[in-house]
């Protein structure tokens, strides 16, 4: 929504200068020329003047109900402080009186020394509580006013502390966005962890029953076929295995050589099928393939997956060719199509 605001807010501001504003001024402009061919008086000043009058008297409505607002705002604010100081000042007066009254009842001379410690202790406490309590009320009142602030930015903007504290949330919410969505991610790589390692041992004992089962199928003729065929599968079945194997953080403790070659083989690998039915051609630039870098293959792989992914589903209904291409610089990596482009909203949102 915040993205779609300021998206709007863009917008209203190219409509703005692009469009409205020149119009006006060409209305403006028309109308003078319509005048000095028809030999018509106008007087630009008055008509200057008034407009500016107008925006004026506009200006300072709005400005003086707000000032209104906020000065009745103070003054109910200022009551409810003073109403709350009273009755704090005769909560403790209260308390006082009633420590007070109960000393005077008391006969101390029939008091043994050990109770009238322990009861001056009590008469203490209340008076203690009372007044810890009472400062605590005050002081939070007190922080509170002390953070109503203003300030000037460079540009001559006001900051107030409604500005802060909004600017606050809307990162505290974006950082507990991202970091539920980073423990969802660490769960989900975990999961895959485990399931790699369990699947991993079921392979390798089907691997060796396939082996038996081609014994078989060499003096059987009616098994050779069907031997055929649960090869094939499981050898396909076993290639995708295989390619969770870079996305295995625990294999890698140190960070490794990632080259360009080796992204572009493991994007063929995974996209092999996809790329040969849609026919896209993934073209790696020289680039690309000659760039290399220092990281974690789980961390890297698996965003050119993504990537990739997305541009094969935008292009299989594109008619025409069909090209994804890899490219490097100075700078990194970059993946590009030839499908549908990014809408400018969307484009322009994420490049802010």
């Amino acid at each position: 929504m915040e993205n779609d605001w300021d998206a709007y807010r863009e917008e209203y501001e190219k409509l703005e200068s692009n469009l409205f504003e020149p119009t006006v001024n060409k209305i403006s402009e028309m109308l003078d020329n319509y005048a000095m061919k028809n030999e018509l008086e106008i007087n630009r000043r008055l008509r200057l003047e008034q407009s500016i009058n107008i925006l004026i008297k506009e200006a300072r409505t709005k400005t003086n109900l707000e000032a209104k607002e906020t000065r009745a705002k103070l003054k109910e604010v200022q009551g409810n402080l003073l109403k709350l100081t009273r009755e704090v000042m005769a909560d403790t007066d209260d308390t006082v009186k009633d420590v007070l009254s109960e000393i005077a009842r008391m006969d101390i001379s029939e008091i043994e020394d050990t109770e009238l410690v322990s009861k001056r202790s009590e008469l203490e406490a209340q008076i203690i509580s009372e007044a810890e309590r009472n400062e605590e009320v005050l002081e939070s009142i007190r922080l509170q006013l002390e953070n109503i602030i203003w300030i000037k930015d460079k540009t001559g903007e006001i900051i107030t502390s409604t500005d802060i504290n909004e600017a606050l949330e809307e990162e505290l919410f974006d950082l507990k966005e991202r970091a539920n969505l980073d423990l969802e991610l660490s769960q989900l790589g975990m999961a895959i962890g485990v399931i790699h390692h369990e699947f991993s041992g079921t392979v390798k004992s089907i691997r060796q029953n396939i082996s038996r089962l081609k014994a078989w199928a060499d003096v059987n003729e009616d098994l050779l076929e069907l031997y055929r065929n649960i090869r094939t599968n499981f050898e396909h079945l076993d290639g995708y295995l295989t390619l969770f194997t870079p996305l295995n953080r625990r294999l890698y403790r140190n960070e490794v050589e990632i080259t360009g070659n080796g992204i572009k083989k493991f994007l063929d690998d995974i996209f092999k099928m996809r790329l040969e039915r849609y026919n896209i051609n993934l073209k790696p630039t020289l680039n690309f393939k000659k760039k290399t870098l220092l990281g974690y293959p789980s961390t890297f792989y698996p965003v050119f997956v993504n990537v990739v992914d997305n541009a094969i589903f935008w292009l299989n209904d594109k008619p025409g060719d069909r090209e994804i291409i890899l490219d490097a610089d100075e700078n990194g990596f970059s993946i590009s199509d030839n499908g549908p482009k990014i809408p400018k909203k969307d484009w322009e949102s994420f490049s802010s």
